[in-house]
């Protein structure tokens, strides 16, 4: 396994984490007889519940994406010492994330969103 499939396996538990507590969240919120049952009734997830529902989604959008790049990369025999630091950067950048989101930091979020986006276009490029 290379590591940049290695670096992809770690943000897919980050995700699977990230999952679980925004599950754990909208329960609270919610009550458990609402995450039980079939919700007929729409519920909005507000506050932090919310934010954690918004960073699971976009998570997952990364996760595709960061998914494509390191299959082309892989693929491509295009790995190296700079594919590595890219993924590194992805990762790190999308774990500042998932804790910069639900705590409400606007500036730092919008950063390492940025930070893992350019990293996953990277990957991209050097795939080509």
């Amino acid at each position: 396994m290379t590591n940049e499939v290695s670096i992809l396996a770690l943000y897919g538990i980050l995700v699977l984490l990230t999952l679980a507590i925004q599950s754990a969240a909208t329960a609270g919120q919610f009550g458990i007889p609402y995450i039980l049952s079939a919700r007929d009734e729409a519920r909005q997830a507000k506050g932090f519940a919310g934010r954690l529902l918004r960073t699971v989604d976009n998570s997952m959008v990364a996760l595709v994406l960061f998914t494509a790049a390191v299959v082309v990369v892989r693929l491509g025999e295009a790995s190296s010492p700079n594919t590595v630091a890219a993924s590194q950067a992805f990762l790190a950048s999308r774990t500042l994330y998932v804790v910069a989101y639900p705590a409400g930091v606007p500036y730092l979020r919008s950063t390492v969103w940025t930070v893992g986006f350019l990293s996953t276009a990277f990957l991209f490029g050097q795939a080509i």
